[in-house]
């Protein structure tokens, strides 16, 4: 199940994929930017910490309007969800989760 056709909760333990913000262009959707092909980053294991709604507004680095988006994920490394300094985040429309085990994936 992924985050295209699935819905995660706290707790759940999932593989991470996150996409360019900028391929194709700024305001793609999470399926243009797949068919795009440009990853950002490595695929991570981590553990879902906190959902709700994405924030609206400027991007915090690039000050872009950010894309419409309606899920932020904060993520933590497995072992480690009680120091934030281990904490990522990602909105919907610019990464992929799939639902995983510690001895597998299902990406």
């Amino acid at each position: 199940m992924s985050s295209l056709t699935g819905t995660f909760e706290v707790g759940d333990l999932v593989w991470r994929q996150m996409y360019s913000p900028t391929h194709p262009h700024w305001f793609a959707t999470l399926e243009e930017r797949i068919a795009g092909g440009v990853r950002y980053r490595g695929r991570e294991l981590l553990r879902i910490v906190w959902v709700g709604p994405a924030e609206q507004g400027p991007h915090p680095l690039s000050g872009k309007e950010l894309p419409p988006a309606t899920t932020r994920w904060v993520f933590a490394k497995p072992g480690h969800e009680a120091n934030r300094d281990h904490y990522s985040s990602c909105d919907d429309n610019w990464c992929v989760l799939e639902h995983a085990t510690t001895d597998d994936a299902l990406f």
